[in-house]
């Protein structure tokens, strides 16, 4: 290729080359508003300039980093469609477009991109769309690939233009209103009707400001001096007692009744779901449709409704991750009770990582707890619902007092479609919908049914231990199944947007009946309500807003006058930093990813050669007939808690007539005792909290085809990363008592194991 020559001096050569310069710049500003549907020549002058203000950042950059205008004007187009294509997937499965907060799901997108990327499934006219523009952006690359490059000053004054424009975008600020453009932060999910979808993601960056609300301390007070609230207040104050049971939350995911679609029988597809209130619809509201369940999941854990910010889509990463706040997990812990969150996924989506501590649960259950393939359902990605199931249970066993668990699903994630079952023929599915719908359909509806029989084992075996235990289960929102909904439709013909998931509450001793219909920012008060449990503070008045909004003597304008001063309330709790307390205080979470080579650290010295130590593979006990196996570990005071996974080796043939036993004691006292057999799930948390050495032991088992135990030591709770520094030296009473399971085994009961 010829060396670049210097400008031209000739009048007349500059003309034509500035008019050369010109070209694609003019290009560059008129494509967002001719490639965007929303837009047109006719729109606001502000609108189209808000619109091509990203685009043109993008092709600046690469005209000044390649010196070829066909190079910026190719990216420049890409990115559009990438954005206009990204909005129309979102519209579809999430009734949302693409948003500036979106940008804030990359990190997870690149952990887990299943979860979002598998949506995407051009069809036929978009395949052939984009073969088309390949080959053209092919065809213009080949015939301008001998054209020169502009000259280097050119190109730096690119550069500088687009970060001029990048900071001008980063560092103004403006109002959550732009009437002008009739845009607002507050309806930014459908912003790109009024300024383009580049333009929206612009306006929410330089809104982005707006995000938090502070609440107003005048109308907090005035909540408690509400008539409506102080009655409330009265009735709930003689339903305390101490039995402190059990607490079992289980968010389901993508959770709803396929039978109120057109097509299916009246006869609910959830049967045992159903069985617990046959009578009543029991729907909750929820904050989204289709996906972020992390906006449910927040209303459910903090008590805040996700409104109250009309502009955080993504209230992990804008509302929460600087503090720890009094989330209920944390009231819980106050009252003695140990905290677990089960999500089989991996820890860093959605923020969870970072979030999940900060509101009190001492304990985070990740993909890193289960097994592949023993723990997956027919959908090879996802952890079945029968697994996590049996992961609550094990906690329960294991745990040393009453305990709070959180379970959030995953088996039934989309996309559908890709796994339908064989033989369809008992999934009752309308025999009118045919295709790629069928096929998300009946693939949605196994895995509901999937939902809906651990549910059934759940309350099953919590009603066989007779342990005090009381159930939520809700869904997070509907599936993303457009095709399904627009082929089909709801029964009584109101769109997908306007129905809820179900929700239900089970005990095995007596409650209250629970509202037929509420949101899911309510449920807490109304759950520590019918635990039993003492009130006071936000969780109080979380509990008297929900009294009143379900009162039928009161009207619609005195219950939304109430609500609007709880959620203030709610609002002051979230955005109040409180220390981290019990257990949390001055730990760090470890997950099993990173654990291998603190694992090895903490060995004794004759373990840290042992097979399966040195690696980041799961330890391994031999299983000698007539000798057991045996770990040791230094953990110095600096482990305050461990998550064991104990199960058998491949093959193995230990039966409950002849099982491999699992035992755990620290500093010479048994700690927790189980049982192996090739079916079960043993998970179990353990308070170590003032504890020097701990030992893992394995005997038992006489058949020679069992090889030995795994453990796989799935998180640990420590005072430094390393665990190497000390917490307190005096544990407390919690750490000095055993597991249930070792309890029960002692005092000569079996009821205590679940199957």
């Amino acid at each position: 290729m010829p060396a670049r020559q210097e400008l031209p001096t000739d009048g007349s050569r500059w003309r034509r080359l500035w008019l050369e310069l010109a070209f694609p710049l003019l290009l560059a500003i008129l494509l967002p508003t001719v490639l965007d549907p929303a837009l047109g020549f006719r729109s606001p002058i502000a609108a189209q300039a808000v619109n091509a203000a990203l685009p043109l950042i993008l092709m600046l950059l690469a005209w000044g980093f390649s010196g070829r205008w066909w190079v910026a004007l190719g990216c420049e187009v890409m990115l559009l469609g990438v954005l206009r294509y990204a909005d129309h997937v979102k519209l579809i499965y999430l009734n949302t477009g693409v948003v500036y907060a979106d940008f804030a799901v990359i990190p997870g997108l690149l952990r887990e991109p299943r979860l979002i990327l598998g949506f995407i499934r051009p069809d036929a006219r978009e395949a052939v769309g984009i073969a088309v523009v390949l080959f053209f952006a092919g065809l213009a690359a080949w015939w301008f690939r001998r054209s020169r490059p502009v000259g280097v000053r050119f190109r730096v004054g690119c550069i500088v233009l687009a970060a001029a424009l990048l900071v001008l975008i980063g560092r103004v600020h403006i109002q959550a209103n732009v009437p002008g453009l009739a845009w607002s932060i507050w309806n930014q999910q459908t912003g790109e009707k009024s300024v383009g979808v580049a333009g929206n993601i612009v306006l929410g960056r330089m809104a982005a400001h707006n995000v938090s609300r502070f609440a107003d301390p005048a109308t907090e007070q005035a909540f408690w001096r509400e008539p409506l609230v102080q009655n409330a207040m009265q009735k709930a104050a003689a339903d305390v007692h101490d039995r402190r049971p059990d607490i079992v939350i289980v968010q389901s995911e993508s959770l709803f009744e396929p039978s109120m679609l057109r097509g299916f029988s009246d006869t609910p597809v959830l049967r045992r779901i159903a069985q617990e209130k046959p009578d009543a619809p029991s729907n909750l509201h929820v904050p989204v449709f289709g996906g972020r369940t992390l906006q449910t999941e927040f209303e459910v854990l903090t008590g805040t409704p996700t409104s109250f910010y009309p502009g955080s889509m993504f209230a992990y990463f804008e509302l929460m991750g600087r503090h720890s706040i009094d989330a209920l997990p944390r009231v819980l812990a106050d009252q003695g009770y140990a905290t677990t969150l089960i999500h089989p996924n991996q820890r860093g989506f959605w923020s969870r990582a970072t979030v999940i501590p900060e509101m009190g649960f001492a304990t985070f259950q990740d993909i890193g707890s289960f097994l592949k393939p023993q723990d997956y359902s027919d959908r090879i990605y996802y952890v079945s619902d029968m697994a996590m199931t049996n992961a609550v249970l094990a906690e329960l066993d294991a745990s040393n007092r009453p305990a709070f668990v959180d379970a959030i699903s995953i088996e039934n994630h989309g996309p559908w479609g890709e796994s339908p079952p064989a033989d369809e023929s008992a999934l009752g599915l309308p025999v009118e919908l045919h295709g790629k719908a069928r096929s998300e359909l009946a693939d949605y509806v196994q895995h509901a049914i999937a939902a809906d029989q651990a549910y059934a084992y759940l309350l099953d075996a919590l009603r066989a231990s007779g342990r005090p235990t009381i159930v939520l289960i809700y869904g997070d929102h509907l599936p993303g199944l457009a095709d399904v909904y627009r082929k089909l439709g709801f029964k009584d013909g109101k769109p997908a947007q306007e129905h809820n998931p179900p929700y239900r509450v089970w005990a095995n001793f007596p409650i209250p009946e629970p509202p037929p219909t509420t949101s899911a920012y309510l449920l807490q008060g109304w759950l520590l309500h019918a635990a039993g449990l003492p009130l006071k503070g936000h969780e109080l008045a979380n509990y008297l807003a929900g009294a009143v909004a379900v009162d039928a003597t009161v009207s619609a304008a005195d219950k939304r006058r109430v609500l609007d001063e709880y959620a203030n309330i709610a609002a002051a709790n979230v955005a109040k930093p409180v220390p981290p307390r019990g257990i949390n205080a001055g730990t760090i979470f470890i997950g099993h990813d990173h654990l291998a080579g603190v694992v090895r650290q903490l060995a004794a010295p004759d373990n840290r050669q042992a097979t399966g130590i040195t690696g980041d593979r799961d330890l391994f006990m031999r299983a000698v007939p007539g000798q057991p196996a045996q770990f040791d570990f230094d953990v110095g005071l600096g482990v305050a808690s461990i998550s064991l996974r104990p199960y058998l080796a491949p093959g193995c043939l230990a039966t409950a007539t002849d099982p491999l036993r699992f035992t755990v004691s620290g500093d010479g006292r048994v700690l927790y005792r189980t049982s192996l057999q090739a079916s079960a799930l043993r998970l179990a948390t353990l308070d170590l909290r003032g504890t020097r050495r701990l030992v893992l032991r394995a005997e038992g088992a006489s058949s020679q085809t069992c090889d030995g135990v795994h453990v796989r030591i799935a998180q640990l709770l420590c005072y430094a990363a390393e665990c190497d520094s000390p917490g307190p030296s005096t544990p407390p009473a919690t750490a000095m008592l055993p597991s249930r399971t070792l309890a029960h085994a002692q005092a000569g009961e079996t009821k205590s194991a679940w199957p």
